[in-house]
């Protein structure tokens, strides 16, 4: 398998983790999140409309499929593995108290993420 290296700013890095944080809650089923991007809100009925068709066995807006469900497709762990690896790493050089180790969620070695320096 090819490797690849990236390299990044601090505000691109930010803007991966939230995408592969968004790109996670919707294929999860947290349709909900989509009111949080763009000028146009949509309506709830809609949203609860495309959630229902997507994701038949969810009940609700309210409602997703955690990481570990069966529902999942293994590369929706791994974006989440990815996510997760750039957080920590992320949280680490910023002090913040929320840096916990990451474990794999998917069948996929976790990604090698460091940096930080200025």
């Amino acid at each position: 398998m090819n490797k690849y290296i990236l390299e990044i700013t601090e505000k691109q890095a930010e803007l991966i983790m939230k995408s592969l944080d968004l790109y996670t809650r919707l294929s999860a089923g947290q349709l909900n999140e989509l009111k949080e991007i763009g000028k146009v809100k949509p309506h709830e009925i809609k949203l609860r409309t495309i959630q229902k068709a997507m994701f038949p066995k969810l009940d609700g807006l309210n409602h997703s499929y955690g990481i570990h469900s069966k529902e999942l497709p293994d590369k929706i762990r791994e974006a989440y593995d990815i996510f997760k690896v750039m957080m920590y790493m992320f949280n680490k050089n910023n002090n913040n108290v929320y840096s916990y180790k990451v474990r794999p969620i998917s069948k996929q070695k976790l990604p090698l993420f460091y940096g930080g320096e200025k």
